[in-house]
């Protein structure tokens, strides 16, 4: 697929959103763990930045970098939760 400036600037923007809601993201797994990452996108629902796969993206991001878990259940949880994998 041929890359398109218009394609480029569309993912600039989503990846702009995703920083914006990652504070969001983040407080949403700390206030309600665990917190299934089907839930993310209702809970954050009033953020202007939501959409699935901007929350998606967040989520991941967050996995990566080892500032949220998955739980033995496969729900989100803080690091150093009992039940983290």
């Amino acid at each position: 697929m041929p890359v398109t400036a218009a394609g480029i600037e569309a993912e600039r923007l989503e990846d702009e959103a995703v920083a914006r809601i990652l504070p969001a993201v983040h407080d949403a797994v700390l206030l309600n763990a665990p917190v299934r990452p089907s839930q993310l996108p209702e809970l954050l629902h009033d953020h202007p930045d939501c959409t699935a796969r901007v929350v998606r993206e967040a989520m991941w991001q967050l996995l990566n970098d080892d500032i949220i878990r998955l739980d033995t259940n496969l729900s989100l949880i803080p690091p150093g939760s009992i039940n983290g994998l």
